[in-house]
């Protein structure tokens, strides 16, 4: 008797379900995982606004850097626009320029030079006409140079002043007084007093005679010279082409003014 009810208890005992297959068990773990998952997905939101908190602030910390250094740009400048404060004015420049072999086509180089350092700004500077002509009339020097340098002179003067061929240049007082301001843009090319000037304000040669400009068309002219004997149209001449040739023996005195020699290489 005893050992069948201690079987039935057994058996009993099989039969009942384990605690954590109960609802209540079921429930719990529920709880837990769902919890789990709240859990992680905090983290992952937390991590995400971390980062971008990270990035904000390395972004709002370039724009404050970048905005430290507009501002100090800005208190310079405001700084440098006050009275009293501009900066000294730079001396003028001169230009030299260098003519090749005397009697050949010239070739004129303007170079631009500061002043040198230490020039006294009160002491003036020469101007570029005197500089370019500072060989002229040199007994050393061929007298067909001293037209070359002229040319040169003339040359460098169209160049800077742009509108200087729009007004008539035919004689030598219109290259005289261009040469002395009187250009559209009133530069000054050569001073009062230099020796390619008379005391009535033309051109002259070594000789002291006023030169003869032949103007052929916008840019273009010819130069003469009376030569040593002083008396134009005869043979002792110098004649210089616009292309920078000079007229030999055979072609300086042509029948006409407006007749031009026959060009060599076309012959």
């Amino acid at each position: 008797m005893d050992t069948g009810n201690k079987a039935a208890r057994s058996v009993k005992i099989r039969e009942t379900p384990y605690p954590d297959s109960s609802p209540s068990s079921a429930l719990w773990l529920d709880a837990v995982s769902s919890q789990l998952d709240a859990f992680l997905i905090f983290r992952m939101r937390y991590s995400a606004r971390t980062g971008l908190r990270k990035k904000f602030n390395r972004i709002m910390k370039r724009f404050a850097v970048a905005g430290v250094v507009l501002l100090a740009v800005l208190v310079g400048w405001i700084l440098s626009r006050r009275p009293g404060s501009a900066p000294p004015a730079e001396p003028p420049v001169s230009i030299p320029v260098s003519v090749t072999d005397p009697g050949a086509s010239p070739g004129i180089t303007a170079v631009s030079t500061p002043s040198p350092p230490g020039a006294d700004p009160a002491d003036p500077q020469p101007l570029i006409g005197e500089e370019m002509l500072r060989d002229y009339g040199d007994p050393a020097m061929s007298p067909r140079n001293d037209l070359s340098l002229l040319a040169g002179l003339l040359t460098n003067m169209g160049l800077l002043v742009k509108n200087v061929y729009d007004r008539p240049m035919s004689d030598n007082a219109d290259w005289a007084t261009a040469l002395l301001g009187k250009n559209p843009a009133q530069e000054r090319f050569l001073p009062g007093q230099h020796r390619v000037l008379n005391a009535d304000g033309l051109l002259v040669d070594r000789w002291e005679t006023p030169l003869f400009f032949h103007p052929l068309s916008k840019g273009r002219y010819e130069i003469r010279s009376a030569g040593p004997d002083r008396k134009m149209w005869t043979e002792d001449d110098l004649h210089r082409n616009s292309d920078g040739t000079f007229r030999t023996e055979s072609d300086l005195n042509a029948a006409g003014l407006f007749e031009t020699p026959p060009h060599p290489l076309r012959n």
